[in-house]
């Protein structure tokens, strides 16, 4: 069979061994033929792949002296921030204590100033409070002979007529002092109403009535109202010395 024979003369470089069958022949021809050899090129060559590599590296490294310069001036000039902010701070602090210093001298010059008014103005043990000299008792008595012992002082019991609630609070030591304030009969209308010491009507509908015998106190600086003959102290009041 000539064919065959150029055939196998065409796909092998050798001669098959001898009684090798045509059915062999085949299978290694379909064999050799399979196994051939890759085509050149088709690997990357080694310093392709390092260079890629290489420059992958650059990258980095480019983007890390970056942010390293950049974390140093965001530090230098936190750091400068940080030395203004301090000494803004020790100059206001500075200015703080000179105040402190100034308002401690004036302080000292005032209640200096204000004792020698109220040496002037007020009798001794009496306190200059809101234009008047007070004399804050330390004995009870009912209103009634509160109002006598005022009077032997040439004053008379407190009138807080145009004073706020609490104003006194800080004064009375959770204490309660008669004032001048208590029921008193008109003579025209012959009913009885709150007045004043000094004769002038209660401007206000905010007290107790306890009958004809109602008599006003203060508690916390509060206006209350009680029977006149409960005991406590008193405060008498003077605008200025010897004069009520």
């Amino acid at each position: 069979m000539p064919q065959d024979v150029t055939y196998a003369d065409l796909k092998f470089s050798q001669s098959p061994p001898e009684g090798t069958r045509l059915e062999d022949l085949t299978y290694a021809n379909v064999q050799a033929s399979s196994h051939q050899e890759p085509k050149k090129g088709s690997k990357r060559p080694p310093w392709l792949l390092a260079a890629g590599m290489a420059g992958i590296a650059l990258v980095l490294l480019v983007a890390l002296i970056a942010l390293g310069v950049h974390h140093l001036q965001f530090q230098k000039a936190s750091e400068e921030e940080k030395g203004q902010l301090a000494s803004r701070l020790d100059r206001a602090m500075e200015d703080l204590n000179q105040t402190q210093e100034s308002k401690t001298q004036m302080e000292q010059v005032l209640n200096a100033t204000w004792a020698q008014v109220a040496k002037e103005w007020c009798p001794e043990n009496w306190i200059l409070y809101q234009g008047k000299c007070l004399l804050f008792s330390t004995e009870k008595k009912s209103w009634t002979e509160s109002k006598e012992s005022c009077d032997a002082h040439s004053s008379r019991l407190l009138i807080t007529r145009s004073w706020q609630p609490g104003q006194l609070a800080g004064l009375l030591r959770n204490r309660e002092y008669w004032i001048g304030l208590r029921k008193t009969q008109e003579e025209k209308t012959r009913s009885w109403i709150w007045t004043w010491a000094d004769g002038s009507k209660y401007e206000r509908n905010d007290l107790s009535d306890y009958g004809t015998d109602s008599c006003a106190y203060l508690n916390n600086g509060e206006r209350w109202s009680y029977y006149c003959y409960y005991t406590c102290a008193y405060i008498c009041e003077k605008t200025k010395a010897g004069t009520q």
